[in-house]
């Protein structure tokens, strides 16, 4: 209940290069000798930790209202409740493993000698569909024509 604005200062300070932190989440609920609007302008500093999201919890509705507001237009999102703001960092995890899934690469061990080979076998078949008067491939065309380039299927 002591905590002044230097001590969140502080401790944003010391666990910022910690390795094991990957974000962090203030909080502040209200005691006699805190300052609200105090301890959200000592963390402006803080808003842009490289790599480490910084998320606010500011319990207290009125009485923190204007530190909240600090936090906020400083770029800090501020939460009246801890459980809203994990929750955020759950989205945020998420996301960013949604976006890492969009990007892995498929390996995939190509022979060119096996293309120049699946290159004939597709123009022939190719020219047989076409000759047959369709434009498009049945399921087992369509798996022959990635086989043929070395495409898994």
């Amino acid at each position: 209940g002591d905590a002044t604005a230097s001590h969140y200062a502080k401790s944003l300070e010391i666990i910022a290069d910690d390795t094991n932190c990957d974000g962090f989440l203030v909080i502040l609920t209200p005691q006699a000798m805190t300052a609200p609007s105090e301890c959200a302008e000592a963390l402006k500093k803080y808003k842009s930790i490289p790599d480490k999201p910084v998320l606010a919890s500011w319990m207290g509705g009125p009485d923190v209202a204007e530190g909240a507001r600090v936090l906020r237009e400083c770029g800090i999102p501020c939460y009246s409740y801890p459980d809203m703001a994990c929750r955020t960092f759950n989205y945020m995890h998420e996301y960013k493993a949604n976006l890492q899934s969009n990007y892995e690469r498929i390996n995939l061990q190509v022979n060119m000698g096996e293309l120049s080979t699946g290159r004939a076998e597709v123009a022939a078949m190719i020219a047989r569909i076409r000759g047959s008067g369709r434009s498009l491939l049945t399921e087992a065309e369509s798996k022959q024509l990635l086989r043929a380039y070395g495409i898994p299927v």
